[in-house]
């Protein structure tokens, strides 16, 4: 069962990865802060994609930049970073269990 929760651990692990670069690559890119506030972390072996990045006013917009507010129009990065490359995502938790077993 050990071995099952390490190769689990492992695959979520390089998906975090993987979509962190996608996120980066999806997010807007004119200050760079959005950009380097792109991470996972794994919680009770779920994987979340995080961005905390905050205004100078200690406000956090990712949230708006992802989903847009009433007045603008949002500019999404972090379900493009999953959506669009689910084979991939599949890819690669399945290659990590594949080394896993053998």
């Amino acid at each position: 069962m050990s071995q099952l929760n390490a190769n689990q651990t492992n695959a979520l692990e390089n998906v975090g990865s993987f979509c962190v670069d996608k996120m980066q690559t999806y997010c807007a890119k004119r200050t760079l802060r959005l950009q380097r506030h792109c991470k996972f972390k794994i919680v009770r072996n779920e994987l979340a994609l995080i961005n905390d990045v905050e205004n100078d006013q200690g406000v956090a917009y990712a949230i708006f930049n992802e989903f847009g507010t009433r007045k603008w129009v949002g500019q999404p990065f972090m379900k493009p970073a999953v959506m669009n490359h689910l084979t991939e995502i599949k890819q690669i938790m399945g290659n990590a269990f594949k080394r896993g077993m053998s």
